[in-house]
């Protein structure tokens, strides 16, 4: 690939490896007993596996469940750095999203129980959020032809029926997002506030995509820019 910037690369697959061995090295009582202080009532809780390779992983993000004594479940989910080019960024973005989901739409997402930045996570391991664990089943894993392993085609056993009822609440989920209105163009933030029938996009203007992602991960280039500039292209624009 002509676009590719071999130490951008190199540099952000060792800073997701150092990453990992840190992510290791605290994934047990350490990660437990920091995750309890976030309670309501400071219960202790244990990791649901002690198996790492039960964890849920993505490209992006890293996350395992905790049970409390009371058998309340949690997700307790990192953005890998090396991966994730702005994680304090894309965290406070990500919780500020979606607790307007869940206070605007009946769109069933996880309640964030706590949240915060890199400078606040004493195991030194990045901004984290904690959300309730939702019980539920992968769509994907419904709908994947299970006797051909290597393919991603569809069941043929599924009724229109089904099909009907999934896209269904597909279209009603996306129906409810059209329906919140903001301001201008940008993302959302802790410090966003309801006003004028509308969602104002506010401290981090610049909106975050995966594709200034992936430049910045695999070129070394933020073509997202600084947020004073963006501040004064966007007031200028609108």
């Amino acid at each position: 690939m002509e676009w590719w910037d071999e130490r951008a690369h190199m540099e952000n697959k060792v800073a997701s490896q150092k990453w990992f061995r840190l992510f290791r090295e605290c994934r047990g009582e350490a990660l437990t007993t920091w995750v309890s202080t976030f309670h309501a009532e400071k219960l202790p809780c244990t990791l649901v596996s002690n198996d790492l390779s039960d964890d849920f992983r993505g490209w992006y993000n890293w996350a395992c469940v905790v049970v409390f004594d009371n058998k309340e479940k949690w997700v307790v989910r990192f953005p890998i750095p090396g991966k994730v080019m702005n994680p304090d960024e894309k965290v406070e973005i990500e919780v500020a999203t979606i607790k307007v989901i869940r206070q605007q739409t009946d769109i069933p997402v996880p309640e964030v129980k706590a949240w915060g930045l890199a400078n606040e996570n004493v195991l030194g391991i990045g901004p984290f959020i904690m959300s309730s664990f939702v019980e539920g089943f992968n769509l994907f894993d419904l709908l994947k032809d299970r006797t051909k392993p290597d393919s991603n085609l569809i069941r043929q056993d599924i009724s229109d029926r089904d099909f009907d009822v999934i896209f269904r609440q597909i279209a009603k989920f996306m129906l409810n997002l059209s329906k919140l209105d903001f301001a201008r163009i940008g993302s959302l933030s802790r410090e966003s506030e309801r006003g004028n029938g509308s969602y104002a996009a506010t401290v981090h203007l610049r909106p975050m995509t995966w594709k200034a992602n992936t430049i910045r991960e695999h070129m070394g280039v933020d073509v997202l820019g600084m947020y004073e500039s963006l501040i004064d292209l966007f007031s200028e624009s609108f």
